[in-house]
């Protein structure tokens, strides 16, 4: 999911959010062979799988450069910067280095 944080349009926001997730559940979840129903909720720590691959971004208007971060579980910033590759019409941004569900895109604008 990319959520705007300025209150703007996605394609001319300042900051945005992504957050990223395969599969997520408590320790010890089991699902009844139904397959749609949990036979155990488990408990906590809940267990998240971070998304691998990228996500491509296109039709933002005006945008000089991205610089995306990943967020540790609490929302800080981790040290090692996310991979942003351009080209004339997209924004790439490579997902699993550092392993990570949220990811806080800044916009710099022309």
């Amino acid at each position: 999911m990319l959520s705007s944080l300025d209150n703007r349009p996605i394609r001319r926001a300042g900051q945005l959010l992504l957050v990223t997730t395969a599969r997520s559940g408590n320790s010890g979840m089991a699902w009844k062979d139904d397959g749609k129903t949990l036979d155990k909720w488990g408990s906590g720590p809940t267990v998240i799988e971070p998304v691998t691959g990228a996500i491509v971004l296109q039709n933002l208007k005006d945008v000089r450069d991205l610089h995306v971060v990943a967020l540790s579980p609490t929302g800080r910033r981790l040290e090692k910067s996310v991979t942003v590759l351009h080209d004339d019409v997209t924004w790439r941004i490579e997902l699993g280095t550092p392993a990570a569900t949220w990811y806080l895109i800044d916009v710099q604008r022309n």
